[in-house]
């Protein structure tokens, strides 16, 4: 009896940590907490390395919102850092939502960014 009992104490203790550990990370990847990156621009920073901006869309839930392609739905934001992780996790924090990239098409580099660091060495 006392082996039966403890093997459901065990399972119970399993399934709570199981439901709490899948529960966080379902909420976390809603829709709503998520900004689609379309476009990152990097240029020369005044205070830091350099300028990051991301280009994303708004998220609106409402079914009678104007279309995705009208300019009030783009927002930019901008944000400067020593390294491009960091310029990403600023803009993260500054926004509240977390930044995905699975749609951004475009990365672009200033010219005056690019010659500082040498791109066309390898060129």
């Amino acid at each position: 009896m006392s082996k039966h009992f403890l093997i459901i104490i065990i399972f119970l203790i399993l399934f709570v940590i199981f439901i709490n550990a899948f529960s966080a990370s379902y909420a976390s990847h809603n829709i709503s907490n998520l900004a689609y990156v379309l476009a990152i621009g990097i240029d020369k920073g005044e205070k830091a390395k350099m300028k990051i901006s991301a280009q994303f869309t708004k998220n609106s839930t409402s079914s009678n919102s104007e279309s995705s392609s009208s300019s009030g739905n783009i927002v930019l934001v901008t944000g400067e850092a020593d390294s491009i992780f960091s310029g990403l996790n600023l803009l993260n924090s500054y926004i509240g939502k977390e930044l995905n990239l699975a749609h951004c098409s475009v990365v672009i580099f200033s010219e005056e960014f690019a010659k500082e660091r040498n791109f066309n060495r390898n060129l």
